[in-house]
């Protein structure tokens, strides 16, 4: 045992003692190593790559209520939150969303654009289609600008509020 606090050394840098073994607790102030291969336990209030930034290879990781886990991020508690300091958040491969998509603000696709309850192309026209060559509106229709149509129009009862000019 030493007579006092912090006036010994064990070995120089110049003669180092070669292995440590301990059975027990080392309660170590500050520890400078070239290599540490910890096998168990945990690690407490401690920065890992503080200094100089590296890689590691973790089965699970838990930050705050965050889990990654294996190819799944899940919280412990509330929501997730996703946000970029440039703005945009880009995913390079598909999506597959098995739920429901709460958006508030706009969703282009392409050039169509949904922002409300408006629908708009940023170019090019709008083009509803479907396999059974059917389009059905379930409310009134607002018409501003020219009506083309190559087909005919058919209904069960209407009546027209305005003069209305017919062709043949």
């Amino acid at each position: 045992v030493p007579s006092a606090d912090d006036t010994h050394d064990l070995g120089t840098n110049d003669r180092q003692w070669q292995d440590l073994f301990i059975d027990g607790t080392a309660n170590i102030d500050s520890l400078v190593a070239d290599t540490a291969d910890i096998n168990g336990g945990t690690i407490d209030n401690t920065a890992i790559g503080g200094n100089s930034a590296s890689t590691g290879a973790f089965t699970r990781v838990d930050a705050d209520n965050i889990r990654l886990d294996a190819n799944t991020i899940t919280t412990t508690s509330g929501d997730l939150t996703i946000e970029a300091a440039g703005g945009d958040i880009i995913i390079n491969d598909n999506v597959d969303l098995n739920g429901t998509l709460d958006l508030d603000g706009s969703f282009t696709a392409d050039n169509v654009r949904i922002n409300g309850n408006k629908i708009d192309t940023t170019s090019g026209k709008l083009e509803l289609d479907s396999d059974s060559n059917e389009v059905e509106i379930n409310a009134d229709i607002d018409h501003n600008g020219n009506f083309n149509s190559s087909g005919s129009i058919e209904g069960n009862s209407g009546s027209f509020v305005n003069d209305v000019v017919a062709f043949t």
